[in-house]
């Protein structure tokens, strides 16, 4: 394992590393005080949260900083009660977004005090959850480099309105169409207060096209530029990345992150919003340099002490008339690290994929149902099936299958045995628009030679075929370098695809009801035997991208490999008979090692959904076992477990590995958008903020 790099994937091994929660504000225990006045256009109420630890706040901020709620407005008051009644902040009980009762922080701003069409002479009114720090002085680099923000907000506008309305772009000046949520300010450059005092602004705006979320570094606070620092002098504005991801609607829980990452080579500004679960960039701005150095000098922000945070707040310029405008602010976190993986992206395309037919013109050698093999092999007269194989000994040869069954008997396997090379494979495949079968039901199972599809040597790719009635396994691989793509397997007495040799691939393939139920002798062990891909030997062998349904025994099993990987694979109705039904299982015998297994929905197997099976060092990611009738996962002590997800299982797991953020590892309910299969949404975990990328959506 290694650390978080600025711009890498979140890992830690040791305690030091470790993310560190710094700050956490849920309003079920935080008292607020009561409003005392900095000018009569300013107050503030202090902020008391019962969990604060306040040896790791001023390790963290220093010591001597100030936790309040900030509200300005533009008019002057002659009371706190003048104030509160234009500006309130109180602790509500609300509705929260996990649709449970929980305590929030309510932002209203009750009306304008300016008439419609008139800037503010002081600043538009606002309030925020602001925390106030001592200068640090010194040098530059002496401060935080890594700051990681969440809250959940719920925004409420007048009856009837959207943002849209509210942000009124009609208004012909232009200055005012926009709503800040949060914001970060540096200062004491060269070791002076209010010197050099840049802004990162986190902001839904309203253009000429509408909505869009605008985030920007600028000097706008208290206009200090540091000097020899170029600067946009009509806006201030050292950059700005705007995004038109999705705007959340009004009285509408969503997930607001914010990540700065400084340093003297990498800074990143990150901003990521999650509305009904799904779960939106806004930002991502990355660059190199220093802020005084050579490179990228405009970033404006990098490595100056930062001097006021405002996690939260409400802060509109808007001409409209339409107020009140209030928020519910829950659940504020404040790490020094991210607490989970903040570059996940959203994967899907489970299961197969449509293959791309290899262009017709590269065929050299046709075969047909009725073809021959005194024939020379093109388009117009064909080999045989096997005539056509047995004829395309050239690396790079093209073989077409022509629609039609070929009916094996017991006088031999179909047998693909020629070598290509990994420049030029050898590719069997059925010919564009047809539909070639290779059936072995006139063998009867057990009795006499038993065949099959049989592969040996090197570099050949077997492409669209269907495979059935076999009475053994459907294909059988003793080679390496082979690929099986696209093809359907079904109905075999054995397992669909059975692997001894080394780095074969099978992709994008349906296997399904391969069973030996009702036949307990010989090969056969009545339902324990039919696995859907079995991986019995070999190294480096990959399995991605299959639907693997309804197989007597293991729907995926790679006992007794080393360095199989397991991905993106479909897995579920595995077990009858005597099988064990297992979805997927990965090592056996305490000689299987290194298996990878990511990225796969397994659900409604017999037994088992993952199951490490005495595998060494196998490492589980990202998968999702759903409902299967045993164990969610079987662990090992060496199994490590990355952001997996196990769901209505007989039960979670059994062992400890070693986990990092699995379902199991996370407080609260874990729900799906979907559990109904075939929905696009089927088994994709709520983002909810708290389980946010973990499960086989996400990587």
């Amino acid at each position: 394992m290694m650390k978080k790099s600025i711009f890498g994937n979140l890992r830690y091994n040791n305690a030091s590393n470790c993310p560190k929660k710094i700050l956490h504000l849920n309003f079920d225990d935080v008292a607020l005080g009561a409003t005392t006045f900095v000018t009569t256009k300013n107050y503030n109420k202090s902020i008391t949260p019962g969990n604060l630890n306040s040896s790791v706040m001023n390790a963290f901020f220093g010591s001597g900083y100030t936790l309040q709620v900030q509200s300005i407005c533009d008019v002057a008051v002659a009371n706190a009660a003048e104030f509160d009644a234009i500006i309130e902040n109180s602790i509500v009980s609300v509705t929260g977004p996990a649709s449970s009762n929980i305590s929030a922080l309510l932002q209203n701003i009750k009306s304008k005090d300016l008439a419609p069409g008139t800037n503010p002479s002081f600043a538009p009114n606002q309030t925020w959850v602001r925390l106030l720090r001592n200068h640090p002085g010194g040098a530059p680099a002496d401060d935080i480099d890594t700051l990681y923000v969440s809250s959940w907000h719920k925004v409420q506008i007048p009856p009837a309105d959207e943002l849209a309305t509210f942000l009124d772009y009609s208004d012909p000046s232009g200055l005012a169409f926009w709503l800040a949520l949060r914001e970060f300010k540096t200062g004491g450059y060269g070791g002076t207060p209010g010197a050099g005092d840049y802004r990162v602004s986190f902001r839904i705006e309203e253009g000429a096209s509408g909505l869009y979320w605008s985030v920007r570094g600028d000097d706008r606070a208290n206009n200090a530029a540091v000097p020899g620092v170029p600067v946009d002098i009509n806006n201030r504005q050292h950059w700005r990345v705007d995004c038109a991801s999705p705007i959340p609607p009004s009285d509408t829980w969503f997930k607001f992150e914010t990540l700065i990452e400084r340093g003297r080579a990498e800074n990143r500004t990150l901003a990521i919003v999650t509305i009904n679960g799904v779960r939106s960039v806004i930002c991502d701005k990355r660059s190199s340099g220093d802020l005084l150095g050579v490179a990228d000098a405009q970033e404006g922000v990098q490595r100056l002490p930062w001097s006021q945070m405002f996690f939260v707040g409400l802060y509109a310029d808007s001409l409209s008339a339409n107020y009140p405008l209030n928020q519910q602010v829950a659940d504020i976190q404040v790490w020094d690290k991210p607490p989970h993986n903040v570059d996940y992206i959203e994967t899907g395309n489970h299961g197969p994929l449509p293959w791309v037919p290899t262009p017709l013109s590269k065929g050299t050698m046709f075969g047909a149902a009725d073809g021959n093999d005194a024939n020379p092999g093109t388009e117009a007269s064909p080999k045989t099936y096997q005539g056509a194989v047995n004829a395309a000994v050239n690396p790079g040869d093209v073989v077409f299958f022509r629609g039609g069954t070929l009916a094996l008997t017991t006088a031999a396997h179909f047998s693909l045995w020629n070598v290509g090379t990994a420049a030029q494979p050898i590719i069997y495949e059925v010919y564009p628009g047809e539909t070639f079968i290779i059936d072995g039901s006139a063998i009867t199972p057990g009795v006499g030679n038993q065949r099959r599809v049989n592969f040996s040597d090197s570099y050949q790719k077997l492409r669209g075929v269907i495979i059935q009635n076999m009475p053994e396994y459907g294909v059988y691989n003793g080679g390496t370098h082979n690929t099986i793509d696209g093809c359907e397997i079904r109905d075999c007495k054995l397992s669909g695809i059975s692997n001894t040799g080394s780095y074969n691939t099978y992709i994008n393939n349906y296997i399904h009801d391969c069973s030996d139920v009702g036949y307990p002798a010989g090969n056969y062990a009545n339902g324990g035997n039919a696995d859907g891909v079995s991986i019995s030997s070999g190294t480096g062998n990959y399995v991605g991208h299959n639907r693997v349904i309804g197989c007597s025994d293991d729907g995926i099993d790679s006992w007794q490999s080393l360095y199989t990987r397991i991905e993106y694979n479909i897995v579920s109705g595995n077990g009858l008979g005597d099988g064990n039904g297992n979805g997927i299982k990965a090592g056996g015998n305490s000689t299987g090692a290194n298996a990878l297994v990511k990225n796969n929905l397994v659900y409604n197997n017999v037994a088992n959904g993952i199951d490490a099976n005495t595998g060494i060092n196998v490492t589980f990611r990202n998968n999702t076992s759903y409902s299967n009738g045993g164990e969610g996962y079987v662990l090992e002590a060496d199994t490590i477990t990355i952001e997996n997800v196990s769901s209505d299982n007989g039960t979670i797991k059994t062992g400890t590995g070693v986990p990092e953020r699995n379902s199991w590892d996370i407080s609260g309910t874990l729900t799906f958008i979907s559990t109904t299969e075939g929905n696009a949404n089927f088994l994709k975990v709520t983002q909810d903020g708290t389980f946010d990328g973990i499960g086989a959506h996400y990587i």
